[in-house]
């Protein structure tokens, strides 16, 4: 048994490990793509108004600006809104499966009590599904497209 648990903690730990890793490195990713695509949105709105300026005057270039930031503003909203929705139907989706897994886990207990031939296959397949459960766990979890 102690070799078992050394085995599942030295996949627990690569698993964690190879994670930390594709965290830190995406973070610096989106800082660095942060950094520059906000350089070019504050290039463009300088671009367009003086491009405003001058047909227009100051007055109006100003109000453009401030239209264009507020409809971006809405489409981030929009779009916050439509993510948290997606996340939230899927979070429900995983809840009920976990408590389905639940209540069949339950439901076979009493059998598994009853003779050593099952509780050992009832373990077996209690293993199987944790170490595939996290191994979808991580899939699931990391859909950026990160390879190594």
């Amino acid at each position: 048994m102690g070799g078992l648990t050394g085995l599942v903690a030295s996949v627990a730990s690569a698993d964690v490990s190879a994670r930390v890793k594709r965290t830190k490195r995406s973070a610096i990713v989106y800082a660095v793509a942060g950094v520059l695509l906000s350089t070019t949105y504050v290039f463009a709105l300088v671009a367009i108004y003086y491009a405003v300026l001058l047909e227009e005057g100051p007055v109006v270039a100003a109000l453009v600006i401030a239209v264009g930031a507020a409809l971006v503003g809405i489409v981030a909203l929009v779009a916050l809104a439509i993510v948290n929705r997606i996340e939230r139907r899927r979070e429900q989706r995983l809840r009920a499966a976990r408590e389905l897994q639940v209540a069949s886990a339950l439901s076979l207990l009493s059998m598994v009590g009853r003779s050593p031939l099952i509780l050992a296959a009832g373990l077996g397949a209690l293993a199987f599904l944790a170490l595939a459960g996290s191994a979808k766990g991580g899939e699931d979890s990391d859909d950026e497209g990160d390879d190594e």
